[in-house]
């Protein structure tokens, strides 16, 4: 039981920021696509942190150091995020912040 818990972490995808004038987050809009076959998971969330400036929040030690074997065409950035975790016991959660109130 402990080994399920030692390689299960969540990884926070904060979509939008404090400004109500920011509706909608790159990473809610754009597509992923590219050959990503041996890189691991780590360089994937790296990867998808910085070119759809999507906020990801993980803990770098509970990641598993697994190579994916995936490739995108214009996979929307949500579904890619969630076949790279598949299996590897990492999960995400999407957070909205209401700037309305």
């Amino acid at each position: 039981m402990a080994v399920f818990y030692k390689f299960t972490c969540c990884c926070i995808v904060f979509l939008g920021c404090l400004s109500p004038a920011r509706a909608q987050s790159p990473a809610t809009s754009d597509a992923v696509s590219g050959d990503f076959r041996g890189v691991t998971i780590m360089e994937m969330l790296t990867y998808l942190k910085n070119k759809y400036q999507a906020t990801l929040y993980f803990d770098p030690a509970e990641v598993p150091s697994l190579e994916v074997q995936l490739q995108f065409k214009d996979t929307p950035f949500f579904e890619a995020l969630g076949d790279i975790l598949s299996g590897s016991g990492l999960v995400y959660a999407q957070l909205a912040v209401d700037g309305s109130r």
